[in-house]
């Protein structure tokens, strides 16, 4: 079923666990900053488009990174659904 972005954001919270800093959570997972980045700006809904615009590259860059990046600390949730509407 599709979830909606709150239940994505919450998700990725509840996987952090109670660390009071998700980023530094990321980053002990082994993800690189501009990672952090990329995803944060995808769950406060920036499209990938908009991302690829503004940091060059394609939106398809972005959205394997983001599968990867959350793949790889056990997260198996589709950001595709967020976009800035």
């Amino acid at each position: 079923h599709v979830r909606s972005r709150r239940q994505r954001q919450m998700c990725i919270r509840d996987r952090v666990g109670t660390s009071s800093d998700p980023i530094a959570f990321l980053r002990d997972k082994g993800l690189k900053s501009q990672t952090i980045e990329i995803i944060f700006e995808k769950l406060s809904g920036t499209s990938y488009a908009d991302i690829a615009r503004q940091r060059g590259g394609s939106e398809d860059k972005y959205r394997k990174l983001v599968k990867r990046a959350l793949n790889s600390i056990g997260l198996d949730i589709n950001l595709d659904k967020l976009s800035a509407n």
